[in-house]
């Protein structure tokens, strides 16, 4: 759904366009860091476990509780930027040394109590935005565990029966702080940020399991990258995204874009268009990545370059 309407978006944008030869020069760029052997070995750095940010204690042995802990941190990975200072990975190590701490840390029980201090404490040191919508969020995931699904988020995943767009569509019909939907000029479009995200960072967490074991799926191809506020500024440095004089000035000038305005919807439908065209041009020189490991690759390139670059288009968002 989510490639298809946001095809019709970029066909009709006024605010943003796609550069089809910045796409191509950036494909060239990635390859000629080594070829697809080299992008395999970088793609394997930035495994789940690697980076230091995740639990995953359980996940060789097919455990409940990196599935739980996939669950929660994607239910609050939104809006990280009107804290400074404040980024994915300290919300990440915090809910992690909280569930080292206490196996029952995330459990249903405590997810649908959650208070604003017990969230703060997963992020000690920052104020998180958005409070009373984290609360919510959290709150939601934890009703909705225990009254459907034995409290396990596992459960969930084994409902989707292998299919990671099963999976989203569970998550968005019992979820609703996951439907991530605008509608332009008219027509619903459907970008489904994180709950895509859930199901690639379970993908990720649990080794890139083939389709015939749990946590492992026969469709990720199906998913596109997920469009948030960091793959966008790799993409329009890069020149791939071109933004309109007006937008440029005031994402430059850190201005806020309305969610579902026209500007914002235009940016993150062209991200997921112009990833999917890297994604061609990356299959076309020898490396056929899936859409959401180059989102990875995208958005670690603009983890480490954040600061020297042009800035990021700020919105105020659940959903990113």
């Amino acid at each position: 759904m989510a490639t298809s309407t946001s095809a019709h978006i970029v066909a009709a944008a006024r605010h943003v366009t796609i550069d089809d030869d910045a796409v191509r020069a950036l494909a060239q760029e990635l390859m000629a860091a080594g070829g697809v052997t080299a992008l395999q070995q970088q793609q394997s750095g930035m495994g789940w476990s690697n980076c230091g940010w995740h639990y995953s204690a359980d996940a060789a042995a097919s455990g409940p509780l990196t599935c739980q802990f996939v669950f929660v941190l994607d239910a609050l990975n939104f809006c990280f930027w009107p804290t400074p200072g404040l980024e994915y990975e300290h919300l990440a190590s915090g809910l992690a040394r909280a569930l080292e701490a206490d196996p029952r840390a995330l459990s249903a029980a405590v997810l649908s109590a959650a208070t604003p201090a017990l969230l703060a404490s997963w992020a000690p040191g920052f104020a998180l935005p958005q409070m009373a919508e984290r609360v919510s969020k959290v709150r939601e995931l934890g009703a909705v565990l225990g009254a459907h699904f034995g409290g396990l988020a596992s459960n969930m995943v084994q409902a989707a029966g292998g299919s990671a767009v099963n999976l989203i569509r569970l998550i968005t019909a019992l979820l609703p702080g996951f439907r991530d939907e605008a509608v332009y000029r008219g027509s619903q479009v459907f970008l489904y940020k994180r709950a895509q995200i859930v199901v690639a960072d379970l993908w990720a967490a649990y080794g890139c399991r083939g389709a015939d074991q749990l946590f492992g799926f026969r469709d990720m191809a199906e998913l596109t990258m997920f469009a948030d506020y960091r793959v966008p500024q790799v993409l329009a440095h890069a020149g791939a995204l071109v933004y309109a004089p007006a937008l440029r000035q005031r994402i430059e000038s850190l201005q806020e874009l309305p969610a579902g305005g026209e500007e914002e919807v235009e940016i993150r439908a062209a991200t997921v268009q112009a990833v999917e065209r890297v994604a061609e041009a990356m299959k076309a020189l020898g490396a056929p990545l899936l859409s959401v490991e180059l989102d990875w690759l995208l958005w670690h390139r603009g983890e480490a370059s954040k600061d020297t670059i042009a800035p990021h288009h700020r919105t105020l968002s659940i959903f990113y």
